[in-house]
């Protein structure tokens, strides 16, 4: 074989078994891993006691895990932190651990379905559990948990960037429509002390958003939350809509 086509086949071939490090990484974010770690390795058998796993089967998923960059061996038996691993901890600003939870759960379901879903026109998601994602959630609090959380570490991203690339100095009020747990608007309002905003949301997602804003220096009496759904129609705004 042609050494261009050996790499071919290589990268293929990885490509084909690339969902085993997504639920490696999506198994140790379920176990929250990252969370029993600090500064300093950790033995394996006392990670297994504390999330109640089987010490050879969480070395071998520790050692996969490493093999990607994802925490790393201190032998013997031992795993210390990698930046890649510090952003499963549930703590971390840019934290992932609930985006890997999210995909590795449920969007991994659905994709088992996608070629059912190409030959049907259905939702891969709507064949995987009977209905769509958000009348899904509607009634489990804990998936509903997953999604925002999931969504508000993409927010932080894009807030970052936004924050670069847009000025909102010539508005008084925004309105963030479906926002979620309020990551991307409580970040605009913390840089723009001008600025009021308000949430369009679900009433069961507004109350997720109402505990976040107190990790946020923005003062609540500047914050409307607004219940409804972007299905049905959205409110009026003068300002800018994000």
């Amino acid at each position: 074989m042609e050494a261009n086509n050996l790499l071919d086949c290589l990268e293929l071939r990885d490509e084909i078994t690339g969902y085993w490090v997504s639920q490696a990484i999506y198994a140790a974010a379920k176990l929250g891993l990252a969370d029993h770690f600090s500064s300093s390795a950790r033995q394996v058998e006392e990670l297994a006691r504390e999330t109640e796993t089987k010490p050879d089967m969480l070395f071998r998923l520790l050692r996969a895990l490493a093999s990607h960059g994802i925490f790393a061996e201190d032998p013997p038996g031992s795993f210390r932190l990698t930046p890649k691993a510090e952003l499963l901890k549930t703590d971390h600003p840019a934290s992932l651990r609930y985006y890997s939870i999210f995909f590795g759960e449920y969007t991994y379901t659905a994709f088992s379905n996608l070629l059912t879903s190409i030959r049907t026109g259905e939702s891969a998601f709507s064949i995987s559990f009977g209905m769509n994602y958000f009348d899904f959630i509607a009634d489990r609090p804990d998936a509903a948990l997953i999604f925002n959380n999931a969504m508000g570490s993409v927010s932080l991203k894009q807030a970052e960037i936004l924050l670069k690339e847009f000025e909102f100095s010539p508005f008084k009020q925004i309105i963030d429509i479906g926002g979620g747990n309020c990551v991307l608007l409580f970040t605009i309002l913390e840089a723009y002390p001008h600025l009021e905003g308000a949430l369009f949301e679900l009433s069961s997602v507004i109350s997720d958003a109402k505990e976040n804003l107190r990790k946020y220096r923005v003062d609540s009496a500047r914050v409307r939350f607004l219940e409804g759904s972007f299905f049905e129609s959205v409110p009026e705004c003068s300002g800018a809509f994000i």
